[in-house]
């Protein structure tokens, strides 16, 4: 009698399974356990989690991450959450990946690559570290190439309202005289600047990014198969 009456309150008020990764129940942990650096880098990447509003379409051929969502809304709390567990953690290989999953939220793709690579250093073995990395360098190129996309636009822009089209000798000659202004404004800045990069730059740092990401993937592929 008892068994039917618990089978048929399962019918009437299902039970829900509640995730234990969700931020709601990582925050719940915290109260608990403040100075746990873990959760607070697992609680910095749940933040990032793609939201319906946000990012409706996110699946698995994402080209970044099935879980990644580039400017999310809750980055600021993500980010938050992120320096309190490197503060706590600074040798937690999962602090850093939140650190580099911050970074590519909020767009600042070459930044990103950094904390990756230390994450990697600190657990040479993981798989995931490998992918995460290799997902920085993704954005980075994407970041690059759109750059170089965006020069040409203001070239050609330029090119329409002067009625006409450069040819090559003037667009090499203008190219040279473009470096060399660049050169001379890296001179009167701090020694830590770095000149913008012109479009040839920027193509191929992204094709080398691409490479790179290519590169990491499969590394990150042989250490899940040796692993298993």
């Amino acid at each position: 009698v008892a068994l039917a009456a618990y089978l048929h309150r399962l019918k009437v008020e299902p039970i829900s399974v509640r995730n234990p990764f969700s931020p709601a129940a990582l925050q719940e942990s915290l109260a608990k356990r403040p100075s746990s650096g873990p959760l607070h880098a697992q609680l910095a990447l749940a933040l990032l989690q793609p939201v319906d509003e946000v990012a409706p379409n996110a699946g698995a051929d994402s080209l970044y991450d099935p879980d990644f969502t580039l400017h999310h809304p809750n980055v600021a709390e993500s980010r938050k959450a992120m320096e309190v567990a490197l503060k706590l953690s600074p040798s937690l290989s999962e602090a850093h990946l939140a650190h580099q999953a911050v970074l590519m939220a909020e767009g600042r793709a070459e930044e990103a690559i950094q904390p990756g690579r230390r994450a990697l250093d600190l657990n040479p073995t993981s798989a995931h570290a490998y992918t995460a990395w290799a997902r920085s360098h993704l954005l980075a190129a994407c970041a690059q190439g759109c750059a170089a996309r965006e020069s040409l636009r203001e070239e050609k822009k330029k090119e329409k309202a002067a009625g006409r089209a450069k040819t090559q000798l003037e667009a090499r000659e203008e190219e040279q005289r473009t470096q060399m202004e660049r050169r001379e404004m890296a001179k009167d800045r701090k020694p830590t600047g770095k000149p913008p990069m012109d479009r040839g730059q920027l193509r191929a740092g992204a094709m080398w990014r691409i490479m790179e990401a290519g590169r990491l993937w499969k590394q990150g592929a042989a250490a899940e198969s040796e692993s298993e």
